[in-house]
């Protein structure tokens, strides 16, 4: 029901985003189906950043992550006095991690005794990482989560409805058989095989959100072998996008069976990440270190702790935003400063208006009514 109507007013103010737009400093991660990103951006022409042109050409080719952006970022702040500690500590750094620098070595009373032989890193077998990303996925795609990359909130109480934290709830469902096959001895008691589990899960969830954010900015920025090649998608096209290549289905589906199988809370939540991502790609702020998910789980954290008129009332609004936007215009023709998140003074419009109208029973307005858990 949020796939009817046309978008309107975005054309009449059209604006070269081409010259305008600046690279985010997001990493894109490689689409595992697609490729990887290309050089150049319909989106337009990159101005100067912080770090200037050829460095940010460099960034963006080595992929850095977002703990590795946030290094850069804070090392290029460093005050000219301090640079030579902090290459000195980079370089012992470096020589600790390929093991060039020893400690003392042992005395001969210690090397006489039994000596403790420390396991090897576990080797996770295609099996366990293809049924791992499946679920996550599906997690990422049609789970309501509360956060995507966070696992506390910003009071420090831990976050129930985590990809994390799903996870091993799944994975400590399993059958004993299954976790002897695919995971280390000892799950999820012992501590090494749990961290060891752990780090699996943060590099896969990592890599299939980058997989998401890549699909969300579909003709927006362009990627190896995924070119602009018209308008950004309306929010039904774009879920047949994202479904097509992150759907855990083993045969295909007609394009209805798979729009219905997404619940309004799901459209919603779609098209306000979509509107998040986008904004970030546009305004990359390099006073901060919060990666763009650290972004949507702030919000989503808010949006939480509003009343369901406020909640329902946002919802409206980023369906409206969305339908006006994206589905009839190629992106260098959409205003840049049309692509905002509903402000605190239009929520609050919002809900005067849905008090006055009261409830929604049919026409026109039957199609911007949304399911009560939208947002939780």
């Amino acid at each position: 029901m949020f796939l009817q109507g046309n978008a309107t007013g975005a054309g009449a103010n059209t604006t070269e985003l081409a010259r305008n737009q600046h690279p985010g400093l997001e990493e894109d991660v490689m689409d595992v189906t697609e490729g990887h990103e290309g050089n150049g951006s319909r989106g337009g022409v990159a101005t100067s950043n912080l770090f200037g042109q050829v460095p940010e050409e460099l960034m963006r080719r080595l992929s850095l992550d977002d703990d590795a952006s946030s290094l850069v970022r804070q090392l290029s702040e460093v005050r000219p006095e301090d640079q030579w500690i902090v290459s000195i500590a980079l370089l012992v750094a470096n020589l600790s991690g390929a093991h060039l620098i020893q400690g003392e070595p042992a005395r001969p009373r210690e090397i006489a005794g039994a000596v403790e032989v420390v396991p090897g890193p576990f080797n996770y077998v295609q099996t366990i990482r293809t049924f791992l990303r499946r679920r996550i996925r599906d997690l990422l795609t049609v789970g309501n989560l509360e956060a995507y990359s966070r696992t506390h909130t910003t009071g420090g109480l831990p976050i129930a409805s985590t990809p994390l934290v799903l996870l091993s709830r799944q994975l400590g469902d399993q059958p004993d058989d299954f976790k002897e096959d695919y995971l280390p001895p000892g799950w999820p008691d012992d501590e090494v095989a749990n961290q060891s589990v752990l780090g699996l899960l943060r590099s896969l969830v990592k890599h299939e959100r980058g997989s998401l954010r890549n699909l969300l900015l579909t003709n927006i920025k362009e990627f190896n072998h995924r070119a602009i090649d018209g308008p950004v998608p309306k929010l039904g096209d774009l879920i047949l996008v994202i479904d097509r290549i992150m759907g855990s289905r083993d045969h295909l589906r007609p394009a209805n069976q798979i729009l219905g199988a997404y619940t309004s809370t799901m459209k919603v939540r779609l098209a306000y990440i979509r509107l998040e991502v986008v904004h970030h790609y546009l305004n990359p702020d390099p006073a901060t270190n919060l990666s763009q998910w650290d972004i949507i789980d702030r919000r989503l954290e808010f949006l939480r702790r509003q009343s369901l008129n406020y909640k329902q009332a946002y919802a409206r609004l980023i369906i409206k935003t969305d339908r006006e936007l994206f589905g009839d215009f190629e992106f260098r023709d959409i205003p840049r400063d049309a692509i905002v998140l509903p402000s605190e003074s239009q929520v609050q419009q919002e809900i005067g208006a849905a008090n006055h109208v009261g409830p929604v029973g049919n026409g026109a307005n039957e199609t911007m009514v949304v399911d009560q858990d939208v947002f939780m």
